[in-house]
């Protein structure tokens, strides 16, 4: 993996972290050792929030809506809000990148197979190459599907190879580290 140009973290908001997702404590650490990595080399870390209509979850303003603390943004760490499933729909995420010169992106965050995925094919379809770290997306069990299923599939059907490569822990970190 080549050194990102970003970091993206994508809606790892109070509310989701506090409903526990899969895998919860891994993804936090995870997620810690990414940015704490990302700052340590220069590599932008850039935010995503998701903000929902007034009376739905995640609020814009709400005690919920917040980034979580664990992995909140330092100061400078730019945070686009969005109302739509992708970062880059009615952001000027894209706008951002591009004043960057970034091509390589690292995406991380919640939920794999919401947000998440709807912003990697974003990023592909605009052209950015797009690596994601194993253990650093996180869901819940669904209906149909236990938590790490739904992961597994986003990481080795849906993403890797395709839209995406996806990489092991230890090969993001090699990678940032140039």
């Amino acid at each position: 993996m080549m050194k990102p140009d970003a970091i993206i973290v994508i809606d790892v908001q109070t509310e989701l972290v506090e409903a526990h997702p899969y895998q919860e404590k891994t993804l936090i650490r995870n997620l810690q050792t990414l940015l704490s990595a990302c700052r340590a080399q220069g590599v932008p870390v850039i935010y995503v929030q998701h903000s929902d209509e007034d009376g739905r979850e995640l609020r814009h303003g709400t005690p919920g809506w917040k980034i979580a603390r664990a992995i909140a943004p330092k100061e400078g760490e730019p945070t686009f809000e969005k109302h739509h499933n992708s970062a880059f729909h009615g952001t000027d995420l894209h706008e951002h990148l591009q004043a960057m010169s970034a091509k390589n992106l690292l995406i991380c965050g919640m939920q794999t197979e919401y947000c998440v995925d709807t912003s990697v094919k974003a990023a592909f379809e605009l052209g950015y190459s797009v690596f994601i770290p194993e253990g650093a997306t996180g869901t819940f069990d669904n209906e149909v599907l236990p938590a790490n299923k739904i992961i597994d599939f986003y990481e080795n059907r849906i993403w890797n190879g395709e839209r995406a490569t996806v990489v092991s822990m230890e090969a993001a970190l090699a990678g940032i580290q140039g």
